[in-house]
């Protein structure tokens, strides 16, 4: 049984003002928007993650990815994966998120979002960003590569659990 999600109101897009206390409050009620989505659906019996160390298809150890935005949508996870993801909560310190126009008509359209939030890194163990461990196998991971655009890059990281993953950041 699952704790009760704390509800915030349902925001797909990024308020228009710059201040940042907008910015965290629509941070917070897109995360926790995305969070409410992927708890609704489930996984194909298939290729079901059964932990985030093994995926239950036989393809070997899985890669973790940790996700702090669309990629946490289930229509993105569907459209990129072919599936929705299991994940499980975690933070990554020395990071700020940020917001940009991503530029690609058909990433936009796919997460309803016209900005995308980005990580920067600030080395600041204050800053920290919350997020999910997704666990995929390598040719997810080569479709997240595809499904993100030329303002990230993928570097590896360590995340508050003690867990290496992948994660995109500021190119």
């Amino acid at each position: 049984m699952t704790a009760p999600v704390a509800r915030f109101p349902e925001r797909t897009r990024r308020p228009s003002g710059r201040g940042g206390i907008a910015r965290v409050g629509a941070h917070r009620a897109v995360s926790e928007t995305l969070r409410d989505q992927a708890s609704r659906r489930t996984a194909p019996a298939a290729r079901r993650v059964s932990s985030l160390g093994r995926v239950s298809d036989g393809s070997g150890t899985a890669e973790f990815l940790f996700s702090y935005g669309t990629l946490q949508l289930p229509d993105v996870q569907l459209d990129t994966f072919g599936r929705v993801v299991a994940g499980e909560d975690d933070v990554l310190a020395g990071y700020r998120l940020e917001w940009v126009d991503v530029g690609d008509e058909r990433v936009a359209q796919l997460s309803g979002l016209d900005e995308h939030p980005i990580l920067r890194h600030t080395g600041d163990p204050r800053d920290r960003v919350f997020g999910r461990v997704l666990a995929l196998d390598a040719e997810e991971l080569d479709a997240a590569d595809e499904y993100e655009v030329a303002l990230y890059r993928r570097t590896s990281v360590v995340l508050a659990s003690g867990r290496f993953a992948w994660v995109y950041v500021s190119a």
